[in-house]
């Protein structure tokens, strides 16, 4: 299998003009939302590659729902199963197989990694008083919809923070490889498991670092030239 071959053609032009380096992205969130507002862009559709769709979007990753806005200024969610593509700012995103979440295409040098990004709320601790926290013995998962579609679960006795989840993917033909470790990675490369353990352990790559991904994903894409 060689993930780096996209048959969709006009899928790959989109990545190769809208992906940006990994060293240029920040992981930093806005209340959940990849970006601090809604950001110019467009959608492609796959029933109309050739029409562009103006908006203003965002990411949700607390529901991972891609929103924009619409004529009225209302939020409303695009529906996964009909796009081929968005894209905002110099950044692209590609529907998962489900159309119920999207991933950020992230360009290499050799190929594209798709990266998840998925979020929850966790408490920090529970007040102790005199306005201070003690932890608490368990980090516990909070549920989180976001006010456009409902009301954050969270106890007024307690700290919160957001805690970001990343997965990383490669792409084979129309479906989507996840993979977390060397061990995984080295399935979608087949013979050269050998090869990406000796990097790995090399270079102390570590699966939850997208700079780290990058990387060993770039090498795993020149073995298989």
């Amino acid at each position: 299998m060689n993930p780096a071959k996209n048959h969709l053609f006009f899928v790959c032009i989109c990545f190769c003009l809208f992906s940006i380096p990994l060293s240029a992205q920040q992981e930093e969130l806005f209340d959940g939302f990849l970006f601090p507002q809604y950001e110019k862009g467009y959608v492609i559709l796959k029933e109309n590659k050739n029409l562009r769709i103006a908006s203003h979007l965002n990411y949700d990753t607390f529901n991972e729902k891609m929103l924009f806005l619409n004529t009225d200024s209302s939020v409303m969610e695009l529906v996964g199963e009909d796009v081929l593509v968005v894209v905002i700012g110099e950044r692209a995103f590609l529907p998962s197989e489900n159309g119920k979440s999207f991933y950020e295409s992230v360009s290499t040098r050799e190929g594209q990694l798709f990266v998840q990004r998925k979020s929850k709320e966790i408490s920090k601790g529970k007040a102790a008083g005199y306005g201070s926290y003690s932890a608490t013995s368990a980090v516990e998962s909070l549920g989180y919809i976001d006010s456009s579609f409902g009301t954050k679960n969270l106890k007024s006795d307690e700290l919160f923070k957001t805690k970001l989840d990343l997965y990383f993917y490669l792409k084979n033909g129309n479906k989507f490889e996840k993979f977390f470790s060397t061990k995984t990675l080295g399935k979608l490369f087949k013979g050269k498991q050998a090869d990406i353990e000796t990097f790995a352990k090399e270079n102390s790559t570590n699966f939850a670092k997208l700079e780290d991904v990058k990387k060993i994903t770039e090498y795993c894409f020149s073995l298989s030239k």
